[in-house]
């Protein structure tokens, strides 16, 4: 918090509605509570699962690749 200046509440919150309490499949199944994604310089372990993406105005599905993380700590 002290870090970055971002209220350590309102952290939790968006943690909250992401991973809906913790329940999501991320959350689950790859302790991964705001559904980061997988850039090129990630090192760790990965999820893969099917997404729904916004491209040229459309909605379609993907099979998009999620950080995954070994806690949620």
């Amino acid at each position: 918090m002290k870090e970055e200046g971002i209220l350590a509440y309102l952290t939790i919150a968006q943690a909250i509605l992401e991973s809906d309490f913790g329940r999501s499949e991320l959350a689950v199944k790859a302790n991964n509570l705001f559904g980061m994604k997988v850039i090129s310089s990630w090192t760790g372990q990965v999820y893969k699962k099917k997404t729904e993406e916004i491209k040229d105005g459309k909605r379609i599905e993907i099979v998009a690749s999620f950080c995954k993380f070994s806690s949620t700590v």
